[in-house]
């Protein structure tokens, strides 16, 4: 029996009788912060009390089909109205990763363009600039995708720097292991006539997310994503190729703002900038969908992942491999034709500040900005 409408009756549940407790103590005008003190002192963690909130919120805030999933309206409403809340954090976020990703390019070189190092470098100056180049890109885009995950997670809009330097390196460092394996195992399905890679595309859509929000392990977040969407296969595809649909007419209205000379040029940026945070907000809003659906109480790992994900992990590594011959290959063929008119001797003859123009010539390159 309940004593007083500020005090919390605690008992046994599953995650579903969870919600409902919550529902009733709420319509008693029980205090959230009560509920959310009697359930931790009851041993329940602050995910489960956070993810029962969090589905009791979605449940009276947007629509819901008859098996539970959010209605496609209300899930392009809802994401909308939540990337509007987060846009200033992530812009913030955004421009430090920026800033240091330019900082260690312009470290790079300034202390390898000039004296011997300079002159060193100058004999495999595209070479090197290349990888040096090319690492950054990743480490820093792997950096952001995992800072915009923990902002879009977040209830409420956290400090940028929250985001992105308060975590445990290991973490992120399983993150990266995760989008590799990730991109593996699509691969391997692509190799396949095509059609397996996009079904595991559908099933693994949720793992990042819940590598960060659940803080299970990778393979685990692999098995939860695939665990979710088994059962509601055709909504999960339906609200995907809606968002397929949305990158399409966002990348024609890109295209177009491009024609236009510097304007049209920063304007598809912010675009972009903007339909990155609501694209990921959409495929959290969906996951909080599925999650309400299927309790993370209630995860058994799904049979046949586990070996089908071997296999084309397997068949993802032959194919990078391959992939990675043909562009050596590639650039080795076409890298004298593309910069001829910078011979190295000159470089080393012209001397550091020449090697400096050049690296920050090659840097551009890579990076598209030529």
């Amino acid at each position: 029996m309940y004593i007083k409408a500020y005090k919390v009756k605690i008992i046994s549940m599953v995650n579903s009788e969870l919600i409902q407790y919550i529902r009733d103590n709420q319509q008693r005008q029980v205090a959230d912060a009560e509920i959310r003190k009697a359930l931790a002192s009851e041993g329940w963690t602050n995910y489960e009390i956070e993810e029962a909130f969090d589905s009791l919120d979605e449940r009276k805030s947007v629509g819901e089909t008859k098996n539970g999933i959010i209605e496609i309206d209300a899930l392009i409403k809802s994401t909308w109205a939540d990337t509007k809340m987060k846009l200033k954090s992530w812009l913030i976020a955004y421009l430090i990763i920026i800033g240091v990703g330019f900082g260690v390019l312009l470290l790079f070189i300034m202390l390898f363009g000039g004296g011997v190092a300079g002159l060193l470098i100058s004999q495999y100056l595209e070479t090197s600039v290349f990888i040096v180049t090319i690492s950054v890109m990743i480490i820093c885009g792997i950096w952001l995708q995992y800072g915009l995950i923990r902002l879009v997670i977040s209830d409420a809009p956290p400090k940028p720097t929250a985001i992105l330097f308060q975590f445990k390196i290991f973490r992120l460092l399983g993150f990266f292991g995760l989008v590799i394996v990730t991109a593996l195992i699509v691969m391997g399905g692509y190799l396949l006539l095509l059609i397996p890679g996009l079904i595991l595309s559908v099933y693994l859509l949720f793992a990042s997310i819940v590598y960060i929000k659940e803080q299970v392990g990778m393979f685990e977040a692999l098995q939860r994503s695939v665990y979710y969407v088994t059962d509601n296969f055709g909504a999960v595809v339906l609200r995907f190729l809606v968002l397929v649909g949305l990158v399409i007419v966002c990348n024609i209205l890109i295209s177009v703002f491009n024609l236009v000379p510097l304007l049209g040029k920063l304007i598809s940026i912010v675009f972009g900038f903007i339909w990155s945070l609501y694209a990921q907000v959409y495929l959290y809003q969906l996951y909080k969908s599925l999650v309400a659906v299927k309790s993370t109480a209630e995860f058994v790992a799904v049979g046949w992942f586990k070996p089908t994900s071997i296999i084309l992990a397997g068949l993802g590594i032959v194919l990078l491999v391959g992939l990675f011959i043909g562009i050596g290959e590639l650039i080795s063929y076409i890298g004298p034709e593309v910069h001829d008119s910078f011979m190295q001797e000159d470089l080393m003859k012209q001397g550091p500040d020449q090697v400096k123009r050049q690296m920050t010539y090659e840097v551009l390159y890579w990076l598209g900005w030529e």
